[in-house]
């Protein structure tokens, strides 16, 4: 993940879409964000996530897209209690207080 997110230099913002929240990429990605700005972690993430995401990444800032994918995924008709890990997302000003708790 390392070299993918040096890769990833030039990105104005970045946003990780996770499929369970505690699992190892979700982890990775916000302790690789940890002291970085402009990067949101969403965790619980749903292919109607990805698709609205992946349409709309051109078009929108990195607070609205985020907002954006957490509401697709509120929307898109999977009960809560079967969404995995649930929709949370980690902004970089949170993220250590999050590690902690996890």
């Amino acid at each position: 993940m390392f070299e993918t997110l040096s890769r990833l230099q030039e990105c104005e913002s970045i946003v990780f879409l996770c499929d369970l929240v505690g699992g190892s990429p979700f982890k990775t990605a916000v302790s690789l964000t940890d002291e970085e700005e402009n990067f949101a972690v969403v965790g619980g993430t749903n292919l109607a996530m990805v698709i609205e995401a992946a349409l709309l990444k051109d078009s929108l800032q990195i607070d609205g897209l985020r907002d954006l994918v957490i509401n697709t995924g509120k929307q898109s008709g999977v009960p809560k209690s079967q969404r995995a890990g649930y929709l949370i997302c980690c902004i970089h000003v949170s993220l250590k207080s999050f590690l902690k708790n996890i």
